[in-house]
Order: structure tokens, then C-alpha cells, then sequence
């Protein structure tokens, strides 16, 4: 389990941090290994599928951003 410990992170109703899960953490990193396939996929097929890698890589960053913020991790800079 990783217990989050930065100022501001979220709590349950008695204040104790929340906790992040394993099966969290490995589907953030289902999401990753999803969005590195997605470009291989797309890098095969030429310059031309940018803008669908584009729109790929925003989903895949707002399903992250999702799960981070659902879960009170927090990166070393502060940002969620």
C-alpha cells in the first residue's frame, strides 16, 4: 500500500490519508503500458496518424489525472 504524505492530500471522514490500493497503482500503469502500445501502433503507420496519437494521448492523460486526483497521489512538485 502507499500512503500519500503531502500537505493538502485527501483524507477519509477521521482525517487518516487515503489509501492508494495496488490494483490502483496497477492500472495507472495499465494506462501507461495502453498509451506506449497505442504509439507504437500509430508510429508504425507514419506521420500521418499525429493527430489521432494526439487525441489518444489527451484520454490517456485525463484517465490519469482522474485516477491521481481519485486517490490523492501527488508528484513531488505538488501537482496532481
Amino acid at each position: 500500500m502507499y500512503y500519500p504524505d503531502k500537505p493538502g492530500q485527501k483524507s477519509d471522514v477521521h482525517g487518516t490519508p487515503k489509501l492508494v490500493k495496488d490494483e490502483d497503482i496497477l492500472l495507472t500503469i495499465e494506462v501507461f503500458y495502453e498509451a506506449q502500445e497505442f504509439y507504437r501502433i500509430i508510429a508504425e503507420k507514419g506521420k500521418d496518424r499525429y493527430e489521432e496519437l494526439k487525441s489518444l494521448s489527451i484520454e490517456v492523460q485525463k484517465i490519469s489525472n482522474e485516477l491521481r486526483h481519485q486517490n490523492g497521489i501527488y508528484f513531488e512538485d505538488g501537482q496532481k
